[in-house]
């Protein structure tokens, strides 16, 4: 399904190529947010690593009262004794959910509707052109997709809130961004790790760390065990991460890597030449962050999802970058060349929720 999106991408670029950006991009957003939203609420159980986990916790939300979901939520969401009781927000949100509706498949399109109608509008208010916008869904499709919203969907929900909190740090409301950042931790805590893009957004020299980032990729995989810990090893559920015990081994993942790192360059070439760095520097500090935490799928893959904090601004920061350097038509073409060729590698990994597949439980 991967390739099949990319490709409906590509041909909605065609499509409107050439018209008024401002009504072009609503329709592009609207028809890519469609076709998502299927996909994303018509998958197989067995799409997602936790899509089964997820469908089963909806399904005993509604054997618990809202007394059992609200008490002790401070020493929940600090101290979680199990999954159950880790990010303590979610459940309540569940249990309101199933006002409005008791069935499973249906929450899977709510979970997909508002993560894809908080993106479409995130990347509708900062690009300013049609390759913008089709380069960052295709960075997202072909790298988060799979995790966001389509197994992690306790991050799915805290994602779709963060964006808020960047529109707002955008706007320099640093209380609102900080506000959105504790909203969204009660969903999954490790959203606050997007706290550290508030100090370096305050940098006057952007383009200076930027330039650090390959050194430090660099070091941080040298050392990403102790890296990882840092983030993930305040308790026994989040250790299961480290110890790559979670969802197994898996092999190391050196394309994704290389991509990343190919990707930052192009950035790299961007900001060199960007006359608008006061603006754009929340960008940057974003890709500059996505490289860093791409480190992690070193020690986990799944791990890539909190790379997804920050992915949507190195989206917006690459997909710009082409805009400012030389030959950026065939970089730009061979980038997407790159995208299609991985998907087209995935091909048959989608199920529809019609299809007979057997999961192994």
């Amino acid at each position: 399904m991967t390739f099949s999106l990319t490709i409906f991408c590509i041909l909605l670029l065609f499509a409107f190529k050439g018209k008024p950006y401002r009504k072009a991009s609503n329709i592009f957003i609207i028809l890519i947010s469609i076709a998502l939203v299927l996909c994303s609420g018509l998958r197989h159980e067995s799409i997602g690593n936790d899509t089964v986990n997820y469908l089963n916790m909806f399904e005993d939300v509604k054997l618990e009262s809202w007394k059992d979901l609200t008490s002790d939520f401070l020493s929940k969401y600090f101290s979680p004794t199990n999954n159950h009781d880790k990010d303590p927000g979610y459940f309540i949100f569940i249990k309101i959910t199933q006002i409005f509706t008791s069935n499973s498949r249906a929450y899977l399109f709510i979970i997909a509707i508002i993560f894809f109608l908080s993106l479409g509008k995130f990347l509708k208010e900062h690009t300013e052109s049609l390759q913008e916008l089709l380069f960052s869904y295709v960075f997202y499709i072909n790298l988060f997709n799979g995790y966001v919203p389509n197994s992690a969907i306790r991050q799915t929900l805290a994602i779709s809130i963060i964006l808020f909190a960047y529109t707002n740090l955008q706007k320099k409301r640093c209380l609102l961004f900080f506000v959105y950042v504790i909203l969204a931790s009660f969903f999954h805590k490790s959203a606050l790790i997007c706290l550290l893009v508030l100090p370096m957004t305050y940098l006057k020299n952007i383009d200076k760390l930027y330039y650090l980032g390959i050194p430090l990729f660099l070091l941080t995989l040298l050392c990403v065990n102790q890296f990882a810990s840092l983030f993930l090893s305040n308790n026994d559920i989040y250790n299961d991460y480290l110890s790559g015990s979670y969802y197994g081994n898996s092999e190391k993942p050196f394309v994704i890597l290389i991509l990343m790192v190919g990707l930052y360059l192009i950035g790299l070439l961007g900001i060199i030449s960007d006359k608008n760095l006061t603006n754009t520097k929340l960008f940057y500090v974003g890709a500059f962050c996505s490289l860093l935490f791409s480190t992690l799928v070193w020690v986990n893959p799944t791990l890539i999802r909190l790379m997804t904090y920050f992915a949507p601004l190195m989206g917006i920061a690459i997909g710009s970058a082409f805009n400012r350097i030389s030959c950026s038509k065939m970089i730009y073409a061979v980038v997407i060349l790159i995208f299609l060729i991985s998907a087209f590698r995935s091909i048959g990994d989608y199920h529809f929720m019609w299809e007979p597949i057997f999961l192994i439980h």
